[in-house]
């Protein structure tokens, strides 16, 4: 592996998470989230890379100057001086957010059309603060990602754990669903831009609270991320393992069975669409957001992602169109 292109991509994905307040990083961490290019050559190579080869690399970058290591966390130098230590207490926080997690996803399984329950964001990254809301990213039945947002939304506003407008700290940011058969998320879609980037590290930072073997589904029909995260499947987060009861699942999945048979479920899918968009719209309008901060389709539902950019990454992705 050449050493400038592997100094390049380490140095891409700190300035990567650098806006997102993670400032500093382990060597797993940046095994997992290491960004490239996909125009970068020696494409096999990035596959092969190994955690000795990230050490050894951050040690150059450290003899530049480019990078400082503490107690095993690596930053950029321009990086706040307490890095390490504010780390530390993020990792603390987010262990607290993921007990407030399961508290509410153990009942997500049940509810009709539901297949994936996973935990994202700050708190799987161990960069949560006291204030940060907890990202949940829901995988539907094919064909049933409006539903399954209505169904799933309302069930956790009727906890008091729905997050919206100034209610942020420990509630549920449901702000990604997507289909288990869903790949529109192509890398034909664009060469690059922040939003492609930006799911990639959405699975990459990803912990499944139940349905694994559906989330694998996803990232192995959405392979394109491999170009721009390739040790995404190397250094896997632990899944949290959560087993449902299995009496219950088979009352969901009758439940199912009957919708779908006499038409209610298509029917409902239709109506939820409808509503849904037209909330959508008016939310875009009186917001004032931008497209690319969301996707909207029957596939998938991703809003209000925050999106890296920088100089660096910029280089990075484009010097060698």
């Amino acid at each position: 592996m050449d050493r400038i292109n592997l100094e390049r991509a380490l140095l891409a994905t700190f300035t990567y998470y650098k806006p997102l307040h993670l400032y500093a990083l382990t060597p797993l961490e940046l095994m997992r989230y290491l960004t490239w290019a996909p125009q970068d050559k020696n494409q096999q190579d990035k596959h092969r890379i190994s955690l000795q080869e990230i050490f050894k690399t951050l040690d150059g970058l450290i003899a530049q100057k480019k990078i400082i290591e503490s107690n095993g966390y690596f930053f950029l130098i321009e990086s706040p001086k307490n890095s390490y230590w504010q780390r530390i207490r993020s990792r603390k926080i987010s262990v607290e957010k993921r007990r407030v997690f399961q508290q509410i996803a153990r009942f997500y399984p049940y509810i009709p059309y539901v297949r994936v329950v996973t935990l994202t964001g700050s708190v799987v990254r161990d960069s949560a603060t006291a204030d940060s809301d907890i990202d949940v990213l829901i995988a539907s039945a094919p064909g049933r990602v409006w539903l399954t947002r209505f169904l799933v939304g309302m069930f956790t506003w009727l906890l008091g754990k729905y997050r919206h407008k100034t209610l942020i700290c420990d509630q549920i940011c449901l702000n990604h669903y997507i289909s288990i058969d869903s790949n529109n998320i192509s890398k034909a879609s664009a060469h690059l831009n922040p939003q492609i980037l930006s799911t990639a590290h959405i699975y990459a930072a990803a912990m499944p609270y139940w349905g694994q073997d559906n989330f694998k589904k996803i990232g192995e029909t959405n392979e394109w991320m491999l170009q721009y995260m390739p040790l995404i499947n190397n250094s896997k987060i632990a899944a949290l393992g959560f087993k449902p009861a299995r009496l219950l699942l088979a009352i969901k999945l009758t439940i199912e069975f009957i919708m779908n048979s006499c038409g209610i479920g298509v029917m409902l899918e239709q109506s939820a669409r409808y509503f849904q968009r037209m909330r959508i719209v008016h939310s875009v309008n009186e917001k004032q957001l931008e497209p690319v901060q969301m996707i909207i389709d029957d596939n998938t539902l991703l809003f209000h992602y925050p999106f890296s950019r920088s100089k660096l990454l910029e280089e990075h992705f484009y010097s060698n169109q």
